[in-house]
């Protein structure tokens, strides 16, 4: 909510200052977390535990924009996209590998996998440019499961459900590694990832028999009812500020 808030204020910022020290900001914040390692700075984007905090989102929000505003034909090319999405994993493997054999015990803190760092903006830039420029088609299923998929942010977000997938599917883990700990995972993922489209999916069919059903709808008549209320309150406040003005003349 915070960050919708800013937005509108970045927005006319960023467009004020120019692509030229639009583009300096941008690589500065990519050269500063995209790179480096996260624990000399304090208040580091991944603190606490990897949270996707405001600080997150307008980083991105400052680098993206930058790409979108002024490098709208980049954005059009699947080439730049799938150079983007190959670079980008194989510099963060690269990276990590070396880590691995030159200093294990930098590993953890030199790990390029966080939502904030060169490797994931990269793929996930390609990713999109991949999908904007995929031939348009239009699908009932797809769009219906399209609307589903908030339900997997909102139920594993917070943190509640993370928690609870971690105690119940724990055993799941127990003794595996290698090949095997990848495949578990990656089952486990797509099973979760379902199951959160089949909860999301339940609850629209709910609505549809249910509060879609009523001929006022509930939400504009909950916003009546509120609103028919504080009117009420107002001129009441209003006619007792009314009077007193009266006596006091």
């Amino acid at each position: 909510m915070l960050f919708l808030f800013l937005v509108p204020f970045l927005t006319v910022g960023l467009r004020k200052i120019g692509p030229k020290f639009h583009g300096i900001l941008a690589a500065g914040l990519i050269v500063v977390y995209g790179f480096l390692p996260s624990k000399p700075f304090v208040y580091d984007m991944d603190i606490p535990n990897n949270s996707f905090t405001v600080r997150l989102f307008l980083y991105i929000y400052i680098t993206v924009s930058f790409a979108r505003w002024y490098l709208p034909n980049l954005l059009k090319s699947r080439k730049f996209g799938a150079f983007l999405i190959v670079g980008g994993l194989a510099f963060g493997l690269i990276a990590q590998l070396i880590m691995r054999i030159l200093a294990y015990d930098l590993f953890g803190k030199w790990w390029l996998f966080y939502p904030k760092n060169i490797p994931t903006l990269a793929v996930s830039l390609g990713l999109v440019i991949f999908a904007g420029t995929f031939p348009e088609t239009h699908s009932r299923i797809v769009n219906r499961l399209a609307s589903a998929t908030l339900a997997v942010y909102l139920l594993f977000q917070g943190g509640l459900g993370g928690h609870f997938a971690a105690y119940t599917l724990g055993s799941f883990w127990g003794g595996s590694n290698g090949a095997r700990l990848l495949l578990i995972n990656i089952a486990l993922a797509v099973a979760i990832y379902a199951a959160c489209l089949l909860i999301d999916l339940l609850r629209q069919l709910v609505f549809t028999v249910t509060i879609d059903k009523v001929e006022t709808p509930l939400f504009e008549w909950a916003y009546s009812l509120v609103k028919k209320t504080l009117n009420r309150i107002m001129n009441s406040i209003m006619r007792t500020f009314g009077k007193r003005t009266e006596v006091s003349e």
